[in-house]
């Protein structure tokens, strides 16, 4: 009888142990090649987790709006408060209410910011995956699968949540897929779920703010209800914040596609639930802020960093002030602060719009530079000027291939064709003229090839980006 014990236990071990593998394979296998290494889904939970415990004063909660307004790092640079901003791509009220939830069993923060726009709209099952995937296996986790699965059998099978491996088992065969790449510094995710957006498409050139105040109606326009399932979620959040005591902030970042009709609905929400709501589609707070929307946003409906910038500090002095809360410091938050400046170098760069402007804001000792340049290109004197001081050797009428290694101190050139590593000697790179069309080649990726004169592509070797990327 304890022989059958012993190797009926055994055997349940076993099961266990291949269980938590493939459980853990599977997440690993969800993460998506995201767009940009200073954010991926995976490390902003993981950050999440990894903070000490009753350390968050703010928690800011949402889909992509949300991740493109509210900055952690300037709210506790500029007001002492901690922060954390666990949107993501779509996220629907259920995730967000299912992560405030999770949240709450390791920290006690003071303030929820909930950006709305999803509640009007469909999430996609991939982005609840995307939220939902990285949550430990808890009570919480097993609770939002069963909601999922009772709205949708089908779509939300509740053992490929449990178990991504099934939903994502074709990933093996993606060589450049996320869960193979080398974890670089952005993975840590030093901005605390923050997406620093470094766009300007200027696409709200018609975009006229509300008149009303934010707990205002708009007169002759109707009310938009949401769907019942994801109202139902933005009312167990409302619950759970009173409940715990926990003030519950509405919000609404500049957008052309938010509509009179959704302001109304939540102005009435927010006034029957006795919560508050900010709308920055609102002129009281559009221009309380001084906001632009067609230089401060990316895109019609996600702010750029200078747009977060005006609506995190709008939230800072709103909580020290109205809400009370007060700064702590905190060793979390200032470690982060350099990787974070880094970002707005990079952000510096990105909108650097010559030659001479893209040499001095690259001169910093994390970035290498990667030049072709061909006999017909005409340089201004400044232009001459940095690349002299960059250390390249070139003279109108001649062609040349470079690659600037700042963290190594070198300056390797050749007329036509230059190859080579960089990032540490992880990846290759290859520069050529031989054509008549130019081309950058890093890392096996065509980065630049057309007839223009001259290339320029910036890669940051402390996130693992490519910067950008220019012709002339």
């Amino acid at each position: 009888m304890k022989t059958y014990l012993k190797t009926g236990g055994s055997f349940l071990a076993f099961l266990l142990v291949m269980a938590m593998l493939l459980s853990g394979l599977g997440n690993r296998m969800s993460r998506p090649d995201f767009v940009s290494n200073y954010y991926t889904a995976g490390s902003v939970f993981d950050g999440m987790y990894g903070l000490q415990k009753d350390t968050l004063d703010v928690l800011f909660l949402g889909s992509s709006h949300g991740y493109n307004s509210y900055n952690p790092q300037h709210l506790y640079d500029v007001y002492r408060l901690r922060s954390y901003n666990l949107s993501t791509s779509r996220q629907g009220p259920i995730a967000s209410y299912y992560w405030l939830k999770e949240v709450l069993k390791t920290q006690s923060p003071r303030a929820v910011v909930f950006e709305v726009c999803f509640l009007f709209h469909d999430t996609d099952e991939p982005s609840l995956r995307i939220a939902l995937n990285p949550m430990h296996l808890s009570g919480n986790k097993l609770d939002a699968i069963r909601d999922l699965s009772a709205q949708d059998p089908e779509l939300y099978d509740p053992l490929s949540f449990l178990f991504p491996l099934i939903r994502y088992h074709e990933r093996w065969k993606e060589p450049s897929a996320a869960f193979f790449q080398k974890k670089i510094a952005g993975g840590q995710n030093w901005l605390k779920g923050f997406f620093p957006g470094f766009h300007v498409f200027n696409e709200a050139e018609d975009y006229v703010p509300f008149d009303q105040a934010s707990m205002e109606k708009i007169p002759d326009a109707g009310t938009e209800v949401p769907d019942e399932f994801r109202l139902r979620y933005l009312d167990k959040m409302a619950d759970l914040c009173r409940e715990e005591g926990i003030a519950l902030i509405l919000s609404s970042s500049p957008s052309t596609q938010w509509s009179a009709e959704q302001h109304n609905y939540m102005a009435d929400y927010a006034s029957a639930r006795g919560l508050s709501f900010y709308d920055f589609n609102c002129r009281e707070i559009y221009d309380a802020v001084n906001y632009d929307i067609n230089t401060e946003n990316l895109d019609k409906g996600h702010p750029n960093v200078y747009g977060a910038a005006k609506i995190t500090s709008f939230f800072g002095k709103l909580l020290t002030g109205e809400y009370g809360l007060t700064g702590t410091d905190d060793a979390q938050w200032v470690k982060s602060k350099p990787y974070v400046d880094m970002v707005y170098e990079d952000f510096a760069v990105f909108n650097a719009h010559t030659l001479a402007d893209y040499l001095m804001t690259a001169r910093k000792d994390r970035y290498t530079i990667f030049l072709t340049i061909d006999s017909e290109y005409q340089a201004s004197p400044e232009s001459m000027a940095e690349l002299e001081k960059a250390g390249v050797r070139w003279a109108p009428g001649q062609s040349v291939c470079a690659c600037i290694d700042y963290p190594s101190g070198t300056v390797l050139q050749e007329e036509t064709l230059l190859e080579g590593t960089y990032n540490r000697g992880l990846f290759k790179y290859s520069l050529s003229l031989e054509n008549p069309r130019a081309s950058i080649i890093l890392n096996r990726r065509q980065k630049v090839t057309n007839d223009k004169h001259l290339h320029i592509c910036v890669f940051d070797n402390v996130f693992g980006n490519l910067v950008d990327s220019s012709s002339y």
